[in-house]
């Protein structure tokens, strides 16, 4: 199923034809981990209003660079934690509190998707599970993502990038003989639970919205879902290989990342006729001919020779003649760019699949394009919010009401409690108080706030003026509420 059409089918459930696909959705995001951060994402590029949730003092991906030095900018935030929050809200909660639990609890009664990454059972020890939050909202849907899913007596061992692709089998074989094994770079893990991540929780949502039944609690495990995709088939590899080069001896592909004249171009030669028409490619048809350099472990065991003698004509040619070359004989060929030539290559820049960050640099688009809704441009990340604090002294949260009751003739709409309804189209007051009777108008804008224990609200005002100065939207709570 391509991204185009999850997007367009999501958005028919989902969102209004003149808005983001998921412009009718709030995500609650709980994470410290990139897995956790890009699979908000995914849900933010597609216009789903998503508000992040941080500790005290911020999340730690503010100051995250991918040197691992403290991150530079005039925003302060490194750049890749303004690519992975482009476009969501953000909000500190210290969840150590019992008040920033219950703070986070009145969050997720507004939400449709709560996505998590804290480690099984972190949650639930505070008292935010599933089963309690949707006490509130039983149309809830909770996503959490840990290293090995919840259950069994793994469910609380430790574990990184790195050690998963070693218990999937990606380290097997990946690297050179006698040296450290190789791990794939870029975060990729993360990256591809993300993709699983987001995928079953928009089913989630879809199937709660579609049949009005209850939001589930979708439980990914980041092993499991590493295993189909970094596994070496290193079985397969024993079967065929020769005696000498089975067990744990590890290889690289050769010929692969060369250096040519002006960068670096990619080759990949599976087959045998592959790397016969990559000899001729290098102008070196003798090499095919050699039946010690026939098979890659032949290449591996006689890796220094053959470098030599592919960098002899790399090295000698530019990326693009290399690239037109091997097109034409049909071998499997790339351009590798670094961050100052990728976005240049003619393809991608035709496209336009690198697009400016309002924090000064480059990065990717959403990598899909729907027919009825231009790409957006990339909006900023959220500055880590300032506390405001309520006559009470604690932080007042300051977030509307989920988009979905916005009004739609027929559109069904929910909140904490109370299942589904479907308002009139009748005007403001009658649809705002048939869909959330706990909330009131402010300004033509509807918030889940009341007044405060302690709060005077002048007569005929929807607006509390506490001791601080602070202004509360508030109103009278209807009977059908109390």
């Amino acid at each position: 199923m391509s991204g185009a059409w999850a997007a367009e089918m999501a958005g028919q459930l989902l969102g209004t034809p003149e808005g983001a696909v998921l412009d009718q959705v709030r995500v609650l995001e709980l994470t410290r981990t990139i897995g956790g951060a890009y699979t908000a994402k995914l849900f933010a590029d597609a216009g789903a209003e998503v508000i992040k949730v941080e500790p005290p003092g911020g999340d730690r991906l503010r100051s995250w660079s991918a040197s691992g030095s403290p991150a530079g900018g005039d925003s302060g935030d490194g750049a890749f934690f303004q690519f992975l929050n482009a476009g969501k809200r953000s909000t500190v909660v210290n969840l150590d509190d019992p008040v920033g639990r219950e703070r986070f609890r009145s969050l997720a009664a507004t939400a449709d998707l709560v996505i998590e990454d804290l480690g099984a059972g972190v949650v639930e020890s505070m008292g935010l599970g599933h089963a309690e939050l949707a006490e509130a909202n039983q149309s809830l849907v909770m996503l959490s993502i840990s290293p090995w899913g919840r259950g069994g007596p793994w469910d609380q061992r430790p574990a990184n990038e790195f050690t998963l692709q070693s218990w999937v089998g990606s380290t097997h074989s990946r690297g050179i003989p006698d040296e450290m094994p190789l791990g794939v770079g870029g975060q990729l893990g993360d990256f591809l639970v993300a993709a699983n991540a987001g995928a079953l929780g928009l089913a989630a949502l879809m199937a709660a919205r579609r049949d009005g039944t209850p939001g589930e609690h979708v439980d990914v495990s980041a092993y499991e879902a590493m295993t189909t995709s970094f596994v070496v088939y290193a079985h397969l590899y024993a079967a065929y290989a020769s005696e000498a080069r089975t067990g744990a001896t590890r290889s690289i592909e050769i010929p692969s990342v060369e250096p040519a004249k002006d960068g670096w171009v990619g080759f990949c030669t599976i087959t045998g006729q592959q790397f016969k028409d990559f000899c001729v490619v290098i102008d070196d048809p003798e090499m095919a001919e050699d039946q010690r350099l026939s098979s890659g472990d032949g290449r591996m065991d006689h890796r220094d020779e053959v470098w030599r003698r592919i960098a002899r004509f790399t090295q000698a040619h530019t990326v693009d003649d290399i690239v037109d070359k091997a097109t034409m004989l049909r071998v499997p060929v790339a351009p590798i760019g670094d961050g100052s030539r990728v976005a240049q290559i003619d393809h991608f820049a035709e496209r336009g699949v690198y697009v400016e960050n309002p924090g000064g640099f480059t990065q990717p688009r959403v990598p899909y394009q729907l027919t009825a809704r231009p790409v957006r441009p990339v909006p900023p990340a959220p500055a880590l919010e300032k506390p405001t604090m309520n006559c009470e002294g604690r932080m007042a949260i300051r977030f509307e009401p989920r988009a979905q009751c916005r009004r739609t003739p027929s559109r069904r709409c929910r909140w904490p409690g109370s299942g589904f309804a479907t308002w009139p189209r009748s005007g403001p007051a009658r649809w705002h108080r048939a869909c959330f009777p706990h909330w009131v108008p402010t300004s033509s804008r509807w918030s889940p706030f009341s007044a405060p224990t302690g709060c005077a609200s002048p007569a005929g005002s929807h607006a509390t003026t506490c001791g601080s100065g602070a202004r509360l939207p508030t109103g009278p709570t209807p009977a059908s509420a109390r």
